[in-house]
């Protein structure tokens, strides 16, 4: 079978597109469209999914009624410049419907909500959630434990969400158990034959082969190649991994080490999802290096000829003066912009918003344009998760911290 580094790092899911529209205003303008109290939910460290109707969604690692995390929504005024209006769909109990979600959630084609919680469940390791939407609007939303992680080979403490496969499957990542060492699991999750049966879970790969604490989740691209990051490994920096599928059936993925980080001059220890170009490259970013401590924006290119290296290109490497420690996954613009967050701000302060434009002659520098940067006040701070980008072309994100004392969503429009 040929290894991973063969098959290129062409499109496919999990790519977000930034159209021209996003640029309609000369400048950046945030709004904070809501600030949690503790009550509706706190401390949000993922980025949100826009629904169909303009809606977000999201979760919240704490508050809710027992302060075990929420999942919300949050739905545009109806006139131009009126309110949005925030209702938690869940409460989490805290016990085997889980507890402390930290993921972004991802639709599926019938409106129900997918994510994880990174802990909760029978071994308190954490569990994989369906979010049902109510058959008549106004109705509650009901929840269905897919999976309850039990560790060991099982893994344990998933912090990302799950991508959904071709055929509804579910893939994702924990960042502890999987054999006899326990340092992190890809999983996949089959959908049952029958409307109401068991989950099937298998195991596609267990670490430390190659890296170690996989924080981050997986992308899926051509053939079914997997893409994700370890936190740690490898160098003792993180790795970039491939994952590719068994030639035959019953038969055992492969994973490939694309990229170890050594980190000094290209960074280290990456939190966050990759990202696919249409170029086939892979873009990420690492919280940290050995010189600034700061982190990097980095592109991976997949090799010419099957079977060659996988090259890296750190983009930015941030000095703390323009931001620092990016924990959250990219969006590219249709122009190959792109988009993200930093939790810092400019001298440590809390956090920005960012862009990186290509240059326009090859080999040239990346440009980086900080969009906004937060003040830790009403604006809210730390910003964790990914950017999404709404039909009116504006950016939608959390911050962590601030605003009304357990964090925010925000606007951003250009």
């Amino acid at each position: 079978m040929a290894p991973v580094s063969a098959l290129g790092g062409t499109l496919l899911v999990a790519i977000t597109i930034v159209g021209s529209c996003c640029f309609a205003q000369p400048t950046p303008a945030l709004v904070t469209i809501h600030s949690f109290n503790g009550l509706d939910g706190g401390l949000p460290l993922a980025g949100l999914v826009v629904g169909k109707s303009g809606a977000l969604y999201g979760t919240t690692y704490h508050g809710g009624t027992s302060d075990n995390g929420t999942t919300f929504e949050l739905v545009p005024p109806t006139a131009p410049g009126g309110a949005w209006t925030e209702t938690v769909l869940y409460n989490f109990a805290g016990g085997s419907d889980g507890r402390f979600p930290q993921c972004s959630l991802v639709f599926d084609a019938n409106g129900a909500l997918y994510g994880t919680t990174n802990r909760g469940g029978p071994e308190d390791d954490g569990t994989v959630f369906q979010l049902v939407p109510p058959a008549a609007a106004g109705g509650a939303w009901t929840e269905n434990i897919l999976h309850a992680f039990m560790g060991r080979n099982d893994g344990a403490h998933p912090y990302a969400g799950v991508v959904i496969g071709s055929h509804g499957e579910l893939y994702g990542t924990t960042d502890q158990g999987g054999g006899s060492i326990g340092l992190g699991t890809v999983f996949r999750l089959a959908p049952p034959a029958v409307a109401g049966g068991t989950w099937a879970e298998s195991i596609l790969s267990e670490f430390p082969a190659g890296g170690q604490g996989p924080a981050g989740g997986v992308v899926l691209g051509k053939q079914g190649v997997i893409y994700g990051t370890t936190t740690i490994g490898g160098n003792g920096f993180g790795v970039v991994f491939g994952l590719a599928g068994p030639a035959g059936f019953g038969g055992y993925w492969t994973e490939t080490v694309l990229h170890n980080f050594n980190g000094t001059s290209d960074g280290a220890n990456p939190t966050a999802s990759l990202v696919i170009g249409k170029n086939g490259s892979l873009y990420g970013t690492t919280y940290s290096d050995l010189v600034f401590g700061a982190g990097t924006v980095f592109e991976l290119s997949a090799p010419a000829v099957p079977g060659g290296t996988w090259i890296e290109t750190v983009l930015h490497q941030y000095t703390n003066s323009d931001g620092a420690n990016p924990e959250a996954a990219l969006i590219i613009g249709d122009n190959g912009s792109l988009y993200g967050t930093t939790t810092r701000g400019p001298n440590f302060l809390a956090g920005t918003v960012f862009e990186l434009n290509p240059p326009t002659v090859a080999g040239a520098a990346w440009t980086e344009t900080v969009l906004y940067s937060f003040s830790g006040g009403s604006d809210g701070g730390y910003p964790k998760g990914a950017l999404a980008v709404g039909a009116n072309g504006a950016f939608y994100g959390t911050t962590s911290q601030f605003g009304a004392g357990h964090g925010t969503v925000f606007e951003l429009t250009r």
